[in-house]
């Protein structure tokens, strides 16, 4: 797939005498609240015999359940906007039929696919619309984990003999899964192949920098995600990526407040650890944490490396991102430029919406990405 990113990682073994690449295997790691929802009950015998039908399509689903689904999907409702993102990744965004609000509010996705704009929207932010996600007639419906835990809403859904698929990724092997389960049930297998190489060449990129950089060199980090005090705790993806780009995560170890799938500590917490560096993915966070008085104190605001993580279709390196690769390799570009000269950002960041979303980024739509601002409409879709 990535002809120029296989030659930029040649390019780094050579400049990195004597580096050897490290093992790709990933611990898989679960959530803590996951034990609740592993012991669940698979389709009943009647469905499994659908199983071994030519034309249906079986997958086993994030917690544990065995989705079975005609081979010929025509409409998806992608309640979850990261299965919204990997359809469209595989060259079926027409398909997606009814969307959470999230998907609507991604500009760059309404620049790829505008009609989404227009399409039904049952979920936004709360309870399921039935009557909006029925006019969409969907052949599968996509929900979240806090559809699964409410009991009510996961009835309703059940009630409606439609398949449903539960997303839950906690590492980066589970989302390479995940995308691999919906290209597998679009028969794009081929596709979402190229997004798991494209995966595997960043991080084998990833490991050969910073295999490089001595422990004592390496920064100690906290991940600001969305809110100014959720983080990124042991056994979440975040916390893995993080690990992937050199960072000693200052959360790792720590007393953290969860609630579903979100992790909250305490600003008291965070003047405590004092972090020499600060990641956020969120603007309107960023420019609380620059600004508040509370937070001059930290080294990682005095010493001006408080960092805003670039968006994409995403925000790069959220629990939810498919650009996780590219958070991986952002981070080490801006933290330890001393060991990446053969990382061009820029260039992968073109590479990667080029040839695996078909969509030719302009320069100035590489700039705003890295920024990080203004690529998202606000909560009204205005």
């Amino acid at each position: 797939m990535i002809n120029r990113l296989v030659t930029l990682f040649l390019i780094l073994i050579i400049t990195l005498t004597g580096c050897s690449t490290a093992s790709d295997n990933v611990a898989t790691t679960v959530a803590d609240n996951a034990s609740e929802t592993t012991a669940v009950s698979t389709v009943d015998s009647t469905d499994m015999t659908t199983a071994a039908d030519p034309n249906m399509t079986t997958v086993i689903d994030g917690v544990g359940r065995e989705v079975v689904v005609p081979k010929d999907i025509d409409s998806i409702s992608a309640l979850y906007t990261v299965v919204g993102h990997i359809v469209i990744m595989l060259d079926e965004g027409n398909l997606v039929t009814s969307c959470s609000k999230g998907l609507k509010r991604d500009k760059l996705i309404l620049s790829m696919v505008p009609e989404i704009e227009n399409i039904y929207m049952p979920k936004d932010g709360g309870n399921i619309n039935v009557e909006e996600l029925l006019n969409s007639e969907p052949d599968i419906i996509f929900i979240d984990m806090s559809t699964y835990w409410d009991k009510t809403q996961l009835a309703t859904i059940e009630k409606l003999n439609i398949p449903y698929y539960v997303v839950q990724f906690n590492s980066i092997d589970e989302e390479i899964d995940l995308v691999e389960d919906v290209a597998k049930i679009l028969d794009q297998e081929e596709e979402g192949q190229r997004y798991v190489d494209f995966y595997k060449e960043t991080l084998a990129m990833a490991d050969a920098v910073v295999s490089q950089i001595p422990e004592e060199d390496r920064y100690r980090v906290y991940h600001s995600v969305n809110e100014a005090v959720r983080t990124s705790p042991d056994n979440t993806l975040t916390a893995e990526w993080l690990e992937k780009a050199g960072c000693i995560n200052v959360a790792l170890g720590q007393d953290v407040t969860q609630d579903e799938d979100k992790y909250y500590t305490t600003l008291e917490d965070i003047l405590l650890w004092n972090p020499e560096v600060i990641l956020v993915n969120e603007s309107d966070t960023y420019d609380y944490i620059k600004e508040m008085k509370a937070w001059q104190s930290i080294d990682a605001v005095k010493n001006g490396r408080l960092y805003l993580l670039p968006t994409g279709i995403s925000r790069w390196g959220h629990a939810t991102s498919l650009e996780t690769p590219l958070a991986i390799l952002w981070t080490i570009k801006t933290l330890y430029p001393e060991y990446s000269d053969a990382i061009d950002i820029q260039s992968i960041t073109k590479t990667f919406y080029e040839d695996l979303f078909e969509y030719d980024l302009t320069d100035e739509e590489i700039a705003k990405i890295l920024s990080g601002y203004d690529m998202r409409k606000a909560k009204n879709l205005e």
